[in-house]
């Protein structure tokens, strides 16, 4: 081989060389420059991660009135703002609370939650009686509740009326035993009264008849 031939042969190698080196060189910077992107996406995502976590475990929401509640929050503990609602009373079996409106709401000691849609009796203390809680968790107030068939008479602080004889209530007089509303005929005192069987768009069941009625629909 002449002179001139091995030195292009050099020359060709030492480029062949060059630009191999300077491919590896670009690939390793890009690979470097991926690795790096990577990582800045690992790192971005386990922020994003982190700062989910942070937010969901910083707070806990809870319904604050009965509007926010749904079918399946029933069960839900009523104990809505214990900071600032009053215990009336507080007893093995359970607290009773009173909101700053004036309702009234207890929560079972043994479940933890609202009572709902039972009565519950309180034996002793400043607030002793029945109580009946309704759908809503709050107790019924200067109300009519009818419990297993029975129709009761709740006052104004939620207490069951438990006596035996006529009472007005509204304008209308009932008949009660032992705190059950009493219908149709009774004798009372050696007379005779009717109550309706029945309600009607102006008078509530039990309410005493006056005068001559026909006894259809009564």
């Amino acid at each position: 081989m002449s002179g001139k031939k091995v030195l292009l042969l050099a020359i060709v190698m030492s480029v062949g060389l060059s630009l191999g080196f300077a491919n590896q060189k670009a690939m390793a910077s890009e690979a470097e420059a991926g690795i790096t992107a990577v990582t800045d996406e690992m790192e971005s995502g386990t922020d994003e991660i982190a700062s989910e976590t942070d937010s969901s475990d910083s707070y806990v929401e809870v319904a604050t009135d009965t509007e926010d509640l749904t079918d399946t929050d029933e069960e839900v503990i009523r104990v809505l703002d214990t900071d600032e609602d009053t215990v009336l009373y507080s007893g093995t079996d359970g607290i009773l609370y009173q909101t700053e409106d004036g309702a009234l709401y207890y929560v079972s000691a043994s479940t933890g939650k609202s009572v709902i849609s039972q009565l519950v009796e309180i034996s002793s203390g400043s607030y002793k009686g029945t109580y009946y809680f309704g759908s809503d968790g709050y107790a019924v107030k200067n109300a009519f509740q009818i419990v297993s068939s029975s129709t009761y008479y709740f006052g104004t602080d939620g207490v069951k009326y438990t006596g035996t004889g006529k009472k007005t209530i509204d304008g209308y007089v009932y008949y009660f035993k032992s705190g059950v509303v009493q219908t149709g005929w009774q004798t009372i005192d050696g007379s005779t009264y009717y109550f309706r069987k029945t309600a009607s768009s102006t008078m509530n069941k039990g309410a005493m008849l006056t005068g001559l009625k026909k006894n259809r629909g009564l």
